[in-house]
């Protein structure tokens, strides 16, 4: 699923040349690596950290309990 919406997004943005932005966070063993671009990238960039940080809170809380 998560394919198919890459696949959307870049034909969208290919076919009607609409501006995008991207952000994402690749974790290389405990290093994070923050890309992105566009140009509103800062904001993708924040709501990807974000998104990451929840998940590991996540990840920790539901570790726990089982």
């Amino acid at each position: 699923m998560i394919f198919v919406g890459i696949v959307f997004v870049m034909v969208a943005a290919v076919l009607f040349e609409a501006p995008f932005s991207f952000g994402g966070v690749i974790f290389v063993g405990p290093i994070p690596i923050v890309l992105g671009a566009g140009p509103h990238s800062f904001w993708a960039i924040l709501l990807a950290v974000g998104l990451t940080i929840l998940g590991f809170i996540l990840f920790l809380v539901l570790r726990k309990r089982g």
